[in-house]
C-alpha cells in the first residue's frame, strides 16, 4: 500500500516535432511518498522532457511519454526490495519514464469552461535503465506507480 502525491508544472516548448503536432514541454515535479508499514517519508524531484500526442476521437484524448531524471531522497520500500535481492547499491539518481493517457473532462460532458481538465492514467517509473548507465550506478532495477490525475491545461 506504498502511495505517492505530486505537483507539476510543464513549460511548452513547441507544439510541432518534425512536422508532427506534438505538444513538447519540460517539466518538473516534486512527489511525496506517504510513510506506509514498510517505508517512512520520501521526497522526490523530477526533471523531464514530456511530450503530448492529441487525438480528437470523438472527444480530445492525449497520449504523452515523458523522459529525464529522477532523484529521491530515501529510496522507496519497492526499489530497495529489488536492490537487496540482487545485492547491490542503490541508487537516489535514476532514469525517468513516464506514460500517460488523458482525456478532455469539459469534452466529455459538453462544457467549455472545463474543456482544458484532463483526468488521466499513468504509470510513474523509475530506472536504471538495465545497468547501462554509470550516472545511475549501473543499477538493474527500478520502481512503477501506477497513477490518476487531474490537469489543468493553462
Amino acid at each position: 500500500n506504498n502511495q505517492l502525491s505530486s505537483i507539476w508544472y510543464g513549460h511548452p516548448l513547441t507544439d510541432r516535432v518534425f512536422g508532427v503536432p506534438i505538444d513538447l514541454y519540460m517539466t518538473s515535479g516534486f512527489i511525496w511518498h506517504w510513510k506506509s508499514e514498510v517505508q517512512d517519508y520520501s521526497q522526490e524531484v523530477v526533471l523531464a522532457f514530456k511530450a503530448d500526442f492529441t487525438i480528437k476521437w470523438p472527444v480530445r484524448w492525449r497520449i504523452g511519454m515523458a523522459e529525464g531524471f529522477s532523484f529521491i531522497n530515501k529510496i522507496t520500500y519497492i526499489e530497495q526490495q529489488e536492490i537487496d535481492h540482487k545485492e547491490i547499491k542503490a541508487s537516489n539518481l535514476l532514469n525517468y519514464l513516464d506514460y500517460t493517457l488523458d482525456i478532455s473532462i469539459g469534452d466529455i460532458i459538453s462544457y467549455d469552461p472545463l474543456r482544458r481538465l484532463f483526468l488521466g492514467y499513468s504509470l510513474h517509473h523509475r530506472s536504471g535503465i538495465f545497468g547501462a548507465a554509470q550516472q545511475f550506478g549501473r543499477i538493474n532495477g527500478g520502481s512503477n506507480y501506477n497513477t490518476l490525475y487531474l490537469l489543468w491545461h493553462l
